[in-house]
């Protein structure tokens, strides 16, 4: 058996009474028992009951024989094993509760944000959809105003078209009246060789 430390000495008189003799004074012994120094009688520390169903369970267990919740927590900083109970790490001092909330939050936000991604892909499909199918239509509406720009514009160019081949026509049939009147004056007021008076 090894005797406690100062330290551990001072903490384990505070809170523990040996209950064959009432003594303060213990040595470590096995499976995490205290020895009294007086009468050698063998104390448990309190608390060694599971925190989940309640069930004693014997030192060193790492999981509860009924029910398997953990016994120990585990540092995440240093890895040592600390009782379930420990707010802070016996072997780096490190406080157990906020760096294992921080890990939970760590390794726990991934998997909860990929079951609510999960769990929105379909209403998110629906929107992407329902956004697909409202671009889509405003995209036909205006190939549509572009086709019917496109046909005003064709017609307008073929109305201009056949005002300019209709002022041509009446141009030309003008030109050739006028043409025909000059030929027909010009030969009428002309004195005829071939006519020989007698």
């Amino acid at each position: 058996m090894k005797r406690l430390s100062n330290n551990q000495e001072n903490a384990l008189q505070a809170r523990l009474e040996c209950p064959g003799c009432g003594s303060s004074s213990f040595t470590a012994g096995s499976n995490d028992s205290f020895i009294c120094n007086y009468c050698q009688a063998a104390y448990v520390l309190p608390g060694r009951t599971c925190h989940e169903c309640g069930s004693v369970y014997n030192p060193g267990a790492r999981y509860c024989p009924s029910c398997g919740a953990d016994l120990v927590r585990e540092c995440p900083a240093c890895g040592a094993d600390n009782a379930h109970s420990a707010h802070r790490c016996q072997a780096c001092g490190q406080e157990l509760d906020m760096l294992e909330a921080l890990f939970a939050r760590a390794t726990g936000a991934t998997a909860d944000w990929l079951q609510q991604q999960r769990d929105a892909a379909p209403a998110i499909k629906a929107q992407e959809e329902a956004a697909s199918q409202a671009r889509l239509a405003k995209m036909w509406a205006a190939e549509e105003r572009r086709r019917e720009e496109l046909a005003r514009a064709q017609a307008e160019r073929d109305r201009q078209q056949g005002i300019i081949v209709a002022v041509t026509v009446a141009i030309v049939a003008l030109l050739v009246i006028a043409v025909i009147i000059v030929v027909a004056i010009t030969t009428s007021g002309a004195p005829n060789p071939h006519f020989y008076p007698f």
